[in-house]
């Protein structure tokens, strides 16, 4: 039986504030370890995000200007 991502899943806080992201959640969502994510809040709730790696910035504003131009 393959484990959902999309059931909410229940993690302790340390008294540190540190809590673990649930392996299956890391792999979906390609979280490195050790490794940083983005934390936020929005619409009341706490957001957690993968940082994007330098490979998957590359290019994000290729479009934006012009070749050779600094930016």
């Amino acid at each position: 039986m393959a484990s959902s991502t999309d059931e909410p899943k229940i993690v302790r806080v340390s008294q540190k504030g540190q809590a673990t992201i649930p392996k299956p959640l890391r792999e979906k969502f390609d979280i490195e370890t050790p490794g940083e994510v983005f934390i936020y809040e929005e619409e009341g709730r706490i957001i957690v995000e993968p940082v994007p790696s330098l490979e998957e910035l590359h290019g994000i504003h290729a479009g934006d200007h012009e070749p050779g131009e600094v930016l």
